[in-house]
């Protein structure tokens, strides 16, 4: 999985829900929150993940990483629960 583009993706989402402010209101800014912040905290970890997995590569054998696609499912879920909820407030 490549993060540095899931992370972009990520941002793009929170962009584009800033587009429902008109018709939604401030509670819109709850789900862009955790977007930036999902993709923001994907950037800095980036590194980590990335040297973890190549020496996994040098030493052939590689571990998937179990908690950072955790983290990605709960963001995914939260951006949309807060998503769903802003909406039904409106």
């Amino acid at each position: 999985m490549s993060w540095g583009r899931t992370g972009l993706a990520t941002s793009v989402v929170a962009l584009l829900l800033i587009r429902w402010y008109p018709s939604v209101g401030g509670i819109v800014f709850v789900p862009v929150i955790i977007a930036l912040l999902g993709a923001g905290l994907i950037q800095v970890s980036q590194r980590r993940r990335y040297t973890v997995q190549a020496a996994g590569i040098a030493n052939e054998n590689v571990a998937s990483d179990f908690w950072a696609v955790f983290w990605m499912t709960v963001m995914a879920v939260l951006i949309a629960t807060t998503g769903v909820i802003a909406m039904w407030a409106a």
